[in-house]
């Protein structure tokens, strides 16, 4: 302290008595010394200043130059806090006065605003405060409470230890800045004992790379992602730009995000830290959810959580973009302030880069909404006319077509082929789409084999009338004969047993299917450019037109039964429990107007295939229960080592689209014609077990239990109730709803009047007797209640016997068989072990019998 006071005097910088107190500091720390210049602090703490009661720290600022460079423009400035953004801060500046040939000095008490400026007025708390300068050094000092007592200023405590930041700068050529690169820093120190510890203040050059870095990121690399991702489609690799723009951004985003949290003082009160802090967080959430929607592009599993994952990557990606776009402007603020620096570089490039990209998507979005996205829903009336866009523009480019049938087309795309087909006729390869389509390549999987004409023109156009709830049909009065338990198309019934309501008819669709079907389809609405470019897939033609109900001319066309088409799995329903447990699935198209007309007769079965998770394709054969290619249920048991029956069971509705063709295989009778099934057996025994009883729940629904089908009236019936229908004999009547009591609710084709009447006033859809010989292995028998039904209905024409397979004894069989003497139709439809059983005892009673289809089997 003596040599530094002897240097002052030496010097003449300051005044004798301005030199006299240097001796006074007990306590320094020099916060810079290099060749150049030399900054120190002393202090000393004066207690009950003047009989105040308050404790002073009475400190000195003192700068000096080491060359003969001229510093009489300068500014020194010490703070109390850890950085420049939370700092309470004493100023002082000297400027030379050349008019009135003087120095003029201005000392300051200024708090942080949380920008890199020297802030906000502070209550004036500085006394005895001086300042001193010539060419070569400035000396500054002051008294500061320790303790303002005012709840702003900060408080100094003695015994601990405090942080200090300074900063100086020499002629500056721009306003006064506290952020030059080398001359500032910042020690902890203790004011009692006057230790001090160099501390870190982190680098200016660091939080510029860090701004800018993130400039390039938010303002050019993720917005461009974006919008090539968004406009870009139609062209091939898009999604590898896409992915590689997210990856590059996301990566240089976290490099940059670390470089400027490792280039400062971490303040916890400032808003940037803690958007960013946010960003960071929606940025690792981000690119998780982006690898896991890469993922599910092939992925079985991760698919299944793709429509949550994708919605939340999209809008966090949207809102982390607003949020990043808006914390560029607070940083670039806190370092050049745009109420003093509005024409910063940095602001201009910001206003520009954001004023661009909103331009470029509004601009963007307006084209492709009325160039691309133009077109609106067709009908099936005009569909044809549009369908000519996936034709290539070539002449007479059918003659270079190769020709394939439904058949040879899914063996080919068993073979790997990516092909699909459109407009019913034409065979397309879109392997070319496989790693950029924006669905995935799973979503290409799902329709290889199938019309995909729907999906390029806005489906809903094609069959919204399917999608308009239907009126429910009433239930039945409290005034009826007997109260109904269940009803044949109660889409609510119980689950709990086997004694389940069955839904039969498949259009109107309910409410159920209506959800399951439009989660299936995941629409997505091409634009013109994709269907253009898939016209320049194609490479071959179907031989057997059969996909859609309009061709390009315009006419009507008959299905194809070996075509698949899509389904959805619109209902799961557990039927038994155990070691094979057996449920009701319930499968809709989902375009069903395709299906129109296409019904099943007993016997038929339909043909589903799947693509398991590891990619194998299999198909098995069920034969449906009820419905038609509209809407069917199958019941399917489950078997221990069946790859199709676990894979239903643990399928959920709407979660994926099934491909499915029929119907297959030979009916059980011929062609019906209005009047009814010609040439029926007169009796009819039908041996069943298991899932095998279906067939006769076929024959069932196709006879005696009919819906919507014209049926004549036997004999008169007179109504009783307001809700009941009357019939004469003669009349024409449709079956709407059976309540399996013998009644059912329907509409009078002659007089249009609906309400309910007993079912046994109807005849059925032919006659015969059906036999029906259930051997059980234990549990409820699956279309009990439809059973039962048909029995209540017409006793005379249907018969139940129920035998246990463990005690089944030949006699039995016997008996039920001898006791009818007409000339029998035999029939067995059972599990393989009661298969050969009653096979076996067929064959020892003389009886020949016909298989029907084996769906049990795996």
């Amino acid at each position: 302290m003596i040599i530094l006071e002897i240097l002052l005097v030496f010097l003449g910088v300051v005044q004798a008595g301005l030199a006299d107190n240097a001796s006074k500091y007990n306590f320094e720390v020099i916060l810079y010394d290099q060749k150049d210049y030399t900054f120190h602090f002393l202090w000393n703490i004066t207690k009950n200043y003047n009989n105040t009661n308050k404790d002073y720290l009475d400190g000195m600022m003192l700068f000096q130059s080491n060359t003969v460079e001229n510093i009489t423009n300068n500014y020194v400035s010490i703070g109390f806090g850890k950085g420049m953004l939370d700092s309470e801060f004493i100023f002082a500046k000297s400027q030379y006065n050349s008019s009135t040939n003087k120095m003029d000095y201005r000392i300051a008490e200024r708090i942080s605003i949380g920008k890199y400026t020297l802030g906000i007025d502070a209550p004036f708390h500085l006394i005895d405060k001086k300042a001193e300068t010539n060419s070569s050094m400035t000396a500054v000092v002051f008294k500061r409470p320790l303790d303002p007592f005012n709840g702003v200023n900060r408080v100094l405590q003695e015994n601990m230890a405090i942080s200090l930041v300074w900063a100086f700068e020499v002629n500056p050529i721009r306003s006064v800045t506290l952020h030059k690169l080398n001359h500032r820093g910042g020690f902890d120190i203790m004011l009692n004992s006057g230790s001090a510890l160099a501390a870190k203040t982190g680098s200016f050059t660091l939080k510029i790379i860090h701004g800018v870095g993130l400039m390039v990121v938010w303002l050019v690399i993720f917005p461009f992602g974006a919008f090539y991702a968004r406009y870009a489609r139609s062209i091939q690799g898009w999604l590898v730009v896409k992915v590689s723009a997210q990856v590059t951004g996301s990566i240089l985003n976290l490099a940059f995000l670390f470089t400027g949290y490792s280039s400062t003082v971490i303040h916890l009160n400032n808003l940037h830290f803690w958007i960013g802090l946010v960003i960071l967080g929606i940025t690792l959430m981000h690119m998780t959810l982006g690898c896991i929607n890469l993922l599910a592009l092939s992925n079985e599993s991760a698919n299944r959580w793709r429509s949550i994952t994708r919605f939340v990557h999209r809008y966090a990606g949207f809102g982390v973009m607003i949020l990043s776009i808006f914390q560029i402007g607070i940083g670039i603020d806190m370092c050049y302030s745009f109420a003093s620096k509005p024409g910063h570089p940095l602001w201009v490039i910001y206003f520009i880069a954001g004023s661009f990209w909103i331009i470029a998507f509004i601009a963007a979005e307006i084209y492709f909404r009325m160039k691309v996205f133009s077109y609106k829903p067709v009908n099936a009336s005009e569909a044809h006319r549009a369908k000519q866009e996936i034709l290539p523009d070539e002449p007479d480019f059918e003659k270079r077509l190769i020709t394939y049938t439904w058949e040879t087309l899914d063996q080919a795309v068993k073979n790997g082929n990516m092909f699909v087909v459109a407009n019913s006729s034409f065979v397309y390869d879109i392997s070319t789409w496989s790693t950029s389509h924006p669905g995935g390549r799973l979503i290409l999987e799902t329709v290889l084999g199938t019309d995909i004409t729907n999906e390029f023109y806005d489906e809903a156009g094609f069959d919204v009338n399917e999608f308009i709830p239907k009126p429910n049909l009433p239930e039945r009065s409290n005034k009826a004969k007997r109260r109904a338990s269940s009803v044949l198309y109660n889409d609510n019934a119980s689950v709990t047993s086997m004694n389940h309501s069955t839904s039969h008819d498949s259009v109107p669709f309910t409410q159920r299917d209506c959800v399951a079907i439009q989660r299936a389809r995941r629409s997505y609405r091409h634009s013109r450019l994709a269907i253009k470019k898939l016209s320049n897939m194609l490479v071959g033609k179907i031989e057997d037109h059969s996909s859609s109900m309009i061709t390009l001319d315009g006419e009507e066309i008959v299905p194809s039964t070996n075509e698949y088409r899509r389904y959805a799995l619109t209902k799961h329903q557990i039927l038994t429990e155990g070691a094979k447990p057996v449920f009701l699935v319930r499968f809709c198209a989902i375009y069903p107007k395709q299906q129109r007309n296409v019904k099943f007769r007993p016997g038929h079965t339909v043909e589903i295939q799947v693509r398991l998770s590891n990619g194998e394709r299999i198909s098995r054969y069920y034969a449906p229960v009820s419905g038609d290619m509209d809407a069917f249920e199958v019941f399917v048991t489950v078997e221990p080592n069946g790859k199709m029956s676990n894979f239903l069971f643990h399928e959920r509705a709407g979660e994926r689209q099934f491909k499915i063709r029929g119907p297959i295989g030979d009916a059980i009778f011929p062609e019906p014609t209005r009047s009814g099934f010609p040439g029926l057996p007169d009796t009819i025994y039908f041996f069943s077990g298991g899932t095998g009883i279906t067939s006769c729940l076929q024959i069932i629904t196709n006879i005696f239990l009919t819906i919507n089908v014209p049926v004549r009236v036997t004999r008169n019936f007179v109504p009783e109730n307001a809700d009941e229908c009357a019939l004469n004999a003669g009349d024409k009547v449709k079956m709407l709803r059976h309540y399996f009591d013998g009644w059912c609710y329907g509409v009078n084709l002659r007089t249009n009047q609906e309400g309910f009447f007993p079912v046994n006033y109807v005849q059925p859809f032919g006659l015969t007797k059906l036999i029906v010989i259930d051997i059980g292995t234990g549990g409820d028998i699956m279309g009990y209640e439809l059973l039962n039904g048909a029995r209540i209905a017409y006793p005379h024409l249907v018969e139940l016997h129920f035998f246990d397979f463990n005690t089944l004894r030949s006699e039995q069989i016997a008996s039920v068989l001898t006791h009818h003497t007409a000339e029998p139709q035999v029939i067995v439809s059972a599990p393989p072990m009661v298969n050969t059983a009653v096979r076996r005892i067929l064959n020892e009673l003389g009886h020949e019998w016909i298989p029907s289809n084996d769906n049990w089997k795996e």
